[in-house]
Parts: C-alpha cells; sequence; structure tokens
C-alpha cells in the first residue's frame, strides 16, 4: 500500500457509505463469531464519529481496495476509568 494516496474521509450515518462500512465490520469482525449487529446497535452508533481510511483512487469504502473504517463513541458519563 502506497502510504501516499490513503484517503481519510468522515461517514455520516445511515449514508451508502456508512452502511459498507457496516457490512465490511460485520464480514470481518462478526460474522466468524456468528454475529451480527442489532438494531439497538447501530442505532447507538448515531453518537459516535465512522471514519474510513482507503488506498483505493475513489475512496469508497467497500470497493476493490485496501479500507479500513473506525467508530469512535463519545466518552461515557458511566464509564470507569482504570487507576
Amino acid at each position: 500500500m502506497n502510504l501516499e494516496n490513503i484517503q481519510f474521509q468522515t461517514i455520516e450515518h445511515g449514508t451508502a457509505e456508512y452502511k459498507n462500512a457496516i457490512a465490511l465490520r460485520e464480514s470481518i469482525l462478526r460474522a466468524p463469531f456468528g454475529l451480527s449487529f442489532s438494531e439497538a446497535e447501530l442505532l447507538a452508533e448515531i453518537a459516535g464519529r465512522t471514519t474510513s481510511a482507503s488506498s483505493s483512487s475513489s475512496g469508497s469504502v467497500g470497493s476493490n481496495s485496501t479500507t479500513n473504517t473506525n467508530l469512535v463513541h463519545p466518552p461515557s458519563t458511566t464509564t470507569m476509568n482504570p487507576k
């Protein structure tokens, strides 16, 4: 992969790019364990930010290229922080 050609983008929830990112995450991270996203999990992602990094010329998630997606959730007030 040529690091000079990597394109980063923020993916808006509910768009075609977001659905492709979900399909990619589900096929790699969940399907091997017999899991899939629930509707509640997908709705909870609205509060987060989904990004992608792609080496394709189009920068599109799910194209024939190396793609990475990442979801970052805002901090929770109920999250425990180890000392």
